[in-house]
C-alpha cells in the first residue's frame, strides 16, 4: 500500500469509525501540496489557540497579505482555523484547538476527500449543536451551499435539539467508552420548504468526564425506503380488504341460493353487502316497461337515494352517461371511483355528497342472455374498485341472476295457475331486415342452453319450412343463427337444429319467470305461445321481446290451471304407452341396477334374466326411454 493509500485509509478511518484517536497540531498529510503549507506552518509554531493577524502571518510567510487573507478565509471555511473581527476592521486567527475538533476536522483535508468520495450526505456539530463542517452531498440534500449552512443549528432544519436527545441518549448508556454509536430519525428540512424523512447514524465523542464535545452525522435518505414501506403497507391492505370482499361474496352467494322468491334473494344480497365495511350503501334496480329508466327494486343502507336520482338508458342523454346506463349497455361491470372528480357522474354529484360516498359500482345481473336488473354498490373507501375488487365482485352478477331464474322457474313451474298469452310477429323476417319471406312451416319444439350464451334449437319443418331455417342462418342481418343441421327426414316432414348465440325468446320469457310453449314460423309470420306466473308483468315482457322484434304483438291471453300428476297418472302413462315387454324390460333393468353408474348388472345379465337376447333387451330399452321422454316432454 503506497503512503497516499494508507493516508486515505486512515483518514476514512477517523470518519466512517465512532472512536478518533488524535494528537497534534496541524498539519499537511504527506504529498499534499494545496500552497497553504508554510501558511499553517505558522500557526503550528504559535500553538493551538495563539491569535495571529493577517499581516503577521503575511510577514512570517513573506506574501502579499491579500493572498494570504485569501488563505486564511479558506482554512477557516474548511474549519482548520477560527476568526474574529477586531476594532478597525482587522482580523485575528487561531487555530482550532484539537480537543474542539471531531474526526472530520481532526484528520485534515484528506478526511473531506474521502467523504466527497463516499458520496452520503455528512455533517459535523459542535457541543452547541451548531453544523460546523458539511459535504457538497449534505448540501445538495437540502437544496443550499456551505456557505448558508455552515455556522447555522442542525436544529434549524428539522431535528430539533440534537445534542440534548445525544447527550440524554450518552448517560442512558452503560457504556464507559469515549465514543457511542448513535441513530435519530427525523424530517430534514429542505431550502424550498419540503421536508425529507432520513436517518441519521451519529459518532460522537465526549471529554474524561462523559460530557459530549461534538458528533458526525453520515445522513441516510429515507424517501425510497418509505416509500417501499407505504407500499407494502397500501399492498397488505388492499390483500385484507380483498380477503374480506371473497368472505363477504360467499356470505352473499350464500344467502342468494337461500332465497325461495327474487324479493327474498334481493333482500339478502343488499342487507349482507351493507353489514360489511366494505360498502355503505347497495341497490338493485332494472329497467322499466319502457326500456328508457332505471327503476329501484330495492335499497339498503341509504335512505332513498335511488328515489332522488334519475338515469337514463339513452346513450344520448346526459343522465345515460353514469356507470349504471353503461352497465345496462355493455352487460359488463363498470365503475367510478371519484363520484366528485368523474365528468360522467356530474348530474348526481350533489346527491351523492348528501349520501356520504365517493365511488360507486353498477354490476348487470344477468342470467344466460338475460338482464335481470343492475346491482349497484357505493363505498367511501379512497381506493376502491380496483381491478382485483371488480373480478371478485363481478361473481355477484352471475350468481344472483342465476339463483333469481332459479326462484323464477320453480315459482312458474310450482304454480297452478298460469297465465298464457299468445303472440304474433307479422312479416317475422321483414321484422329482422330480409327482403326474402319463405313460405312453409318450422315449429321450434325445445332450446337447450349448451354454455357460453350458446343455444341449440330443436324443431320440425313441413312444406318447404327448411327453406324459412336456411334463411334465418344464411342471412347477414341474423348473426345470432350460426349454423343448421337436418338430423332426419320422413316424408316431407324433417327434424333440424339450429346454433344459436343467443335466443331472444325463451331468455325473455325466463327473466319473467315464466317458460315458451310452443313456436311456429308459418309463411313468414311468426306465432308463440307463453305460459306466466300469476302476477306476471306482461306489459314488461312484451318490452323485452320488442327490443329484439319491433313488431311482436300480443293476440291472445287465458287464465289456466294446470293438472298436476298424480302417481297413478304416471302408472296410467306407463301402462298404456308401454308394451308389456317394454315395461318388463324396463322394471327389470331398473332393479337389476342396469340404470346405475357404474352398472349392477350388465344388459346381458337382464337379458338372461327375463330369457330374451341382449339385443331385444336393448331395443326394448330405448323404445321404453323415448315413449317415456314423448309423454314427459313433447310440447315443453
Amino acid at each position: 500500500m503506497g503512503a497516499e493509500d494508507s493516508d486515505t485509509a486512515d483518514a476514512a478511518d477517523g470518519i466512517l469509525k465512532p472512536v478518533t484517536v488524535y494528537d497534534g497540531h496541524m498539519s499537511s498529510p504527506a504529498g499534499e501540496e494545496n500552497g497553504d503549507t508554510d501558511v499553517r506552518a505558522v500557526f503550528s509554531s504559535a500553538g493551538p489557540g495563539e491569535p495571529l493577524s493577517t499581516g503577521e502571518v503575511a510577514d512570517a510567510v513573506g506574501r502579499d497579505p491579500t493572498v494570504v487573507a485569501d488563505q486564511l478565509a479558506a482554512l477557516a471555511k474548511a474549519g482548520v482555523l477560527d476568526s474574529k473581527s477586531i476594532d478597525g476592521g482587522k482580523r485575528l486567527w487561531w487555530e482550532r484547538s484539537t480537543n474542539d475538533r471531531g474526526p472530520f476536522e481532526a484528520t485534515g483535508s484528506l478526511a473531506r476527500r474521502v467523504v466527497e468520495v463516499i458520496g452520503e450526505p455528512v455533517f459535523e456539530i459542535d457541543a452547541d449543536g451548531t453544523l460546523v463542517a458539511v459535504n457538497d452531498a449534505f448540501t445538495a440534500l437540502l437544496g443550499s451551499d456551505r456557505e448558508e449552512v455552515q455556522g447555522r443549528p442542525l436544529s434549524s432544519i428539522g431535528p430539533g435539539n440534537v445534542t440534548t436527545q445525544l447527550d440524554a441518549r450518552l448517560r442512558a448508556t452503560e457504556d464507559e467508552t469515549t465514543t457511542t454509536d448513535l441513530s435519530l430519525e427525523f424530517e430534514l428540512e429542505r431550502v424550498d420548504g419540503t421536508t425529507v424523512p432520513v436517518t441519521t447514524a451519529f459518532g460522537v465523542w465526549t471529554d474524561d468526564a462523559g460530557a459530549l464535545l461534538g458528533a458526525v452525522g453520515i445522513v441516510r435518505d429515507d424517501r425510497d425506503r418509505n416509500a417501499r414501506e407505504e407500499t407494502l403497507a397500501r399492498q397488505q391492505e388492499r390483500l385484507a380488504i380483498l380477503n374480506d370482499l371473497h368472505d363477504i361474496v360467499s356470505d352473499v352467494t350464500a344467502a342468494a341460493l337461500e332465497g325461495s322468491t327474487r324479493d327474498e334473494i334481493e333482500d339478502a344480497v343488499c342487507t349482507k353487502l351493507v353489514q360489511s365495511d366494505a360498502y355503505a350503501g347497495a341497490c338493485i334496480a332494472e329497467v322499466d316497461p319502457t326500456g328508457s329508466e332505471l327503476q329501484p327494486r330495492i335499497e339498503r343502507g341509504f335512505d332513498g337515494y335511488a328515489d332522488e336520482v334519475t338515469i337514463s338508458t339513452d346513450p344520448e342523454s346526459p343522465l345515460g352517461q353514469g356507470p349504471a346506463a353503461r352497465a345496462v349497455r355493455t352487460r359488463e361491470v363498470q365503475t367510478c371511483p371519484n363520484v366528485q372528480a368523474d365528468p360522467t357522474f356530474e348530474p348526481w354529484r350533489e346527491v351523492a355528497a348528501r349520501h356520504g360516498f365517493s365511488g360507486c359500482v353498477a354490476i348487470p345481473i344477468c342470467h344466460e342472455s338475460t338482464l335481470y336488473g343492475l346491482l349497484c354498490l357505493y363505498t367511501d373507501r379512497d381506493d376502491a374498485f380496483d381491478e382485483d375488487e371488480r373480478a371478485v365482485i363481478g361473481q355477484l352478477g352471475e350468481t344472483v341472476g342465476h339463483a333469481i331464474s332459479a326462484a323464477e322457474r320453480k315459482r312458474a313451474m310450482m304454480s297452478d295457475d298460469i297465465i298464457e298469452i299468445g303472440l304474433q310477429c307479422r312479416d317475422f323476417f321483414e321484422t329482422l331486415g330480409l327482403s326474402h319471406s319463405p313460405s312453409g312451416t318450422a315449429e321450434f319444439h325445445q332450446t337447450v342452453p349448451v354454455g357460453d350464451d350458446s343455444y341449440v334449437l330443436y324443431g320440425t319443418a313441413s312444406d318447404g319450412g327448411l327453406a324459412a331455417v336456411e334463411a334465418l342462418v344464411d342471412a347477414d342481418e341474423t348473426p345470432q343463427y350460426e349454423s343448421y343441421e337436418v338430423i332426419s327426414t320422413d316424408g316431407d316432414e324433417a327434424s333440424f337444429e339450429i346454433t344459436l348465440a343467443n335466443a331472444p325468446i325463451p331468455s325473455v320469457v325466463a327473466a319473467n319467470g315464466g317458460y315458451v310453449d310452443d313456436v311456429q314460423l308459418v309463411d313468414g309470420d311468426l306465432f308463440t305461445r307463453v305460459h306466466l306466473p300469476p302476477g306476471a308483468d306482461v306489459s314488461r315482457l312484451i318490452a323485452g321481446l320488442r327490443d329484439n322484434y319491433p313488431g311482436i304483438e300480443p293476440v291472445t291471453r287465458r287464465q289456466k290451471t294446470k293438472r298436476r300428476l298424480t302417481e297413478d297418472d304416471v302408472s296410467s302413462v306407463l301402462e298404456s304407452a308401454l308394451t308389456e315387454r317394454q315395461l318388463a324390460a324396463l322394471k327389470a333393468g331398473y332393479y337389476a341396477g342396469f340404470f346405475e353408474w357404474p352398472r349392477d348388472s350388465s344388459g346381458e345379465d337382464v337379458a338372461e334374466t327375463l330369457d330374451i337376447s341382449p339385443a331385444t333387451f336393448h331395443q326394448h330399452v330405448r323404445t321404453a326411454e323415448r315413449k317415456i321422454l314423448d309423454e314427459f316432454l313433447d310440447g315443453r
